[in-house]
């Protein structure tokens, strides 16, 4: 596993425990990575922190929803608990 790999199962890890915690929540990239995500002594790469959802969506652990204006919003799948 290549270090950009494990910061991205890092990540994804963290949306997780986040979402697992808050089931309600949804919210944009910009968002995620401001808010659910502990602070880092070095700013994470929203590219990376997409990566992490992606793989959240594609495990069926996450929804990605576009919204008509285009804002895009991550939650965490109905019916799942982890």
């Amino acid at each position: 596993m290549t270090s950009e790999e494990a910061e991205i199962a890092r990540l994804r890890e963290a949306i997780f425990d986040y979402l697992q915690r808050n089931p309600e929540a949804a919210d944009t990239l910009g968002g995620i990575v401001n808010w659910w995500l502990p602070p880092e002594p070095v700013r994470i790469e929203a590219s990376r922190v997409e990566r992490a959802l992606e793989q959240l969506v594609a495990e069926g652990f996450a929804v990605k929803s576009v919204l008509v204006e285009g804002t895009v919003l991550y939650a965490r799948a109905r019916g799942r608990k982890g």
